[in-house]
């Protein structure tokens, strides 16, 4: 699509910083890794944790952080990688529309012979293209380094490329929020605070679910349910984690159309 790959041509240069930024993230974890590796006093320290904290930090009873998978878990894949791709994704969503609304340049592609749906479709693919590519460069990321430190030792492949594809589908799940919010009201500002609402509240969510000991079926009305609720670095490739994720982007991404169609844009 033309308009997509104009969203992605204009950011070219800070989605490279943002691929940059999560190299680095990756590295600067993976560098404490060798400190810790094998240490059981550790797994002692968090075994007193509440249920909430271990189920919000990505602690699972019989992985040991320790080990490459469970350090993983806690000290990437359950708080700094997910909260990095999330604020991308926020941005990014935030700005498709609602900030394409008010800095005028929505205006200015709509008066080409643009209808208002091939103009929301290449923007919503324009920010699923950009947060694809931020997850690749989080794997490559991964597979690259990892070995350098020894963190790939008892780490299913498999589990490794869904932990990042969760990762991916987790921030472009709160990129349509924003993307929705934004086309709704047609301004940046709501849309960026009801996606990090959604995102912080998922998280305490997580947290209350599991100090109650909550059922499943209850824990699954947050997301991070999804993406956290197993190491998937031990288990292994497990769909649940990105998938429903992805579908219900795509069901936000439709659900605003009829509301940007029908508008008065600014």
């Amino acid at each position: 699509m033309i308009l997509a790959r104009r969203f992605i041509l204009d950011r070219w240069r800070t989605d490279g910083w943002w691929a940059l930024g999560i190299v680095a993230m990756v590295a600067v974890n993976l560098a404490f890794f060798p400190g810790i590796k094998g240490k059981a006093d550790l797994d002692q320290t968090l075994a007193d944790l509440p249920p909430a904290l271990k189920a919000m930090f990505g602690v699972e009873s019989g992985i040991s952080v320790g080990s490459a998978a469970g350090y993983l878990q806690a000290q990437l894949f359950s708080s700094v990688a997910p909260i990095l791709l999330l604020v991308l994704a926020i941005s990014l969503g935030s700005g498709a529309i609602g900030g394409a609304e008010e800095d005028g340049s929505a205006e200015f592609l709509l008066s080409y012979p643009v209808s208002r749906l091939r103009f929301l479709a290449g923007r919503f693919a324009g920010v699923f293209a950009v947060i694809t590519a931020q997850t690749v460069v989080l794997l490559a990321a991964n597979f690259a380094l990892c070995p350098l430190f020894g963190a790939l030792d008892g780490v299913s492949a498999g589990g490794l490329v869904t932990a990042c594809l969760g990762c991916g589908a987790l921030a472009l799940l709160h990129a349509s929020i924003a993307f929705a919010a934004g086309a709704w009201f047609g301004r940046r500002t709501p849309a960026i605070a009801i996606a990090s609402a959604v995102a912080a509240g998922g998280y305490v969510l997580l947290g209350l679910f599991s100090a109650i000991d909550a059922p499943a079926a209850v824990r699954n009305l947050t997301p991070w349910y999804w993406f956290l609720h197993e190491n998937m670095l031990v288990n292994g490739p497990n769909l649940s984690s990105w998938l429903p994720a992805c579908l219900l982007s795509l069901v936000i991404a439709l659900a605003v159309t009829p509301r940007f169609l029908s508008r008065d844009l600014r």
